[in-house]
């Protein structure tokens, strides 16, 4: 591959409204839109890729894989769960952090926070949902997929993806590197086959899709190399060590 190429993990964060009545993402509020930009205002060697010379007001977007992707010149391989277990709690069923907008904690947000009982149980584990429920967390699944395939990064010569629907989190760092497989390739295996490409081969060949979880049948899982795969509540753990 050519100079610096990129393997993020399990870092691709929709900026999605939540299922609840306070269904929250950060980059939807125009208070968190200022605080970002305030932030990234002194990052002169970010320049936002190319997003803060369209206009200043939209930096914050530098800061989500969901915008910056579309900006990526290196080669990368996008790593990522279509059904981030931290997602699933922190983005889809969470809730705004107590007096947001001033607030005084650094906690990681108000995760799992639907008032709705069952959402949190099923955003836990998408094995607790309903049939209705499990086709709602499809519709996310196809957000999520939709939004990496939809940039002209996603199929440049060079570059791939792993994106599977195991319900885990930083599973690139753990055993599922070697367990998770799409169409009989590992999670390693699909990254070393394109760590050790020439970097001018089509996208297509080390890009891999997930499947869609079953929603009239238990288990609702699609992919059975999801075994070992993490709840809600330990994506919440490993996320904060």
């Amino acid at each position: 591959l050519g100079p610096s190429p990129k393997c993020p993990n399990s870092h691709w964060l929709l900026t999605s409204i939540g299922v609840g009545e306070s269904g929250y993402r950060c980059t939807l509020d125009l208070h968190c839109r200022r605080l970002l930009h305030s932030l990234l205002r002194g990052l002169s060697s970010l320049h936002c890729l190319g997003i803060g010379a369209v206009d200043s007001g939209e930096r914050w977007k530098c800061m989500f894989a969901q915008y910056a992707y579309a900006h990526t010149a290196v080669p990368t391989f996008v790593e990522n769960s279509a059904l981030d277990a931290w997602q699933t709690g922190c983005i889809f069923t969470a809730a705004l952090v107590p007096n947001f907008p001033n607030q005084t904690g650094t906690s990681n947000g108000n995760c799992n926070a639907a008032s709705n009982y069952t959402w949190r149980a099923c955003s836990n584990n998408p094995e607790n949902c309903t049939s209705a429920q499990m086709a709602t967390m499809n519709m996310y699944e196809g957000d999520f997929v939709k939004a990496v395939q939809s940039t002209a990064t996603y199929h440049a010569p060079g570059n791939g993806a792993f994106v599977h629907s195991c319900h885990t989190h930083c599973e690139g760092l753990s055993g599922p590197w070697t367990n998770f497989k799409i169409n009989g390739v590992a999670m390693k295996d699909a990254v070393h086959g394109w760590w050790n490409s020439s970097g001018t081969e089509p996208a297509a060949k080390f890009t891999y899709t997930p499947c869609t979880y079953h929603t009239k049948s238990q288990p609702h899982k699609c992919n059975p190399t999801c075994i070992g795969d993490m709840d809600g509540a330990h994506a919440l753990e490993h996320a904060e060590l």
